[in-house]
């Protein structure tokens, strides 16, 4: 019985030693690590930051089926840019940004890539757009985001939302004007750019 309280014994000492010894290393290479951070910033210079990938995975985003999918039409004449949220394409599905850009380009129409992000994906086409064929126009206008119909006549809905509440990237666009097409697309935009 002696025996085997001495076994147990020593069996929790050497594991306390080791989980010691362990946590002692881990916690020392923390703090040098930290420690030279904080040196190389001082001296100026940038430390680069790794991001762990799952297994599968690449470092860089692809498109999927949960981005919002924006085009944009430029009318070169008039300088006027409308903004339409559409359902992804089909081809674009599991493309890099460089494999998007390069079918865009195959496709040889006049639309380029403007932005490419884990959420979203801009797509401009540089031809004439004709607000008649949209429903909605979404306008700031003194500071708070209004909600036309597409012949800027008729308001369709006030909100509350002002200009220091929305994405800084979305500021401009809407300050010129965004048209979306029906109402499922006004309520995706609008729940994209709050959320």
């Amino acid at each position: 019985m002696k025996k085997t309280i001495g076994i147990y014994l020593i069996s929790f000492c050497l594991l306390f030693f080791l989980f010691s010894t362990v946590y002692y290393f881990s916690y020392r290479d923390l703090k040098q690590e930290q420690l030279a951070k904080a040196e190389s910033s001082e001296s100026g210079q940038e430390i680069e930051e790794t991001e762990a990938v799952r297994a599968g995975q690449t470092d860089a985003p692809v498109v999927t089926d949960e981005m919002l999918y924006i085009f944009q039409a430029l009318d070169p004449v008039s300088g006027l840019l409308t903004e339409t949220i559409l359902p992804m394409p089909e081809e674009y599905l599991g493309l890099t940004r460089e494999q998007l850009s390069e079918r865009i380009k195959e496709e040889g129409g006049r639309e380029s890539l403007v932005s490419f992000s884990s959420s979203r994906l801009v797509v401009r086409n540089m031809e004439t757009v004709d607000p008649l064929e949209y429903r909605f126009l979404l306008l700031l206008e003194e500071g708070y985001l209004k909600i036309y119909y597409s012949d800027r006549k008729d308001v369709y809905m006030e909100t509350y939302l002002t200009e220091d509440e929305l994405p800084r990237s979305e500021v401009e666009a809407l300050r010129k004007g965004y048209y979306v097409k029906d109402v499922g697309e006004l309520y995706d935009y609008l729940e994209s750019i709050t959320s």
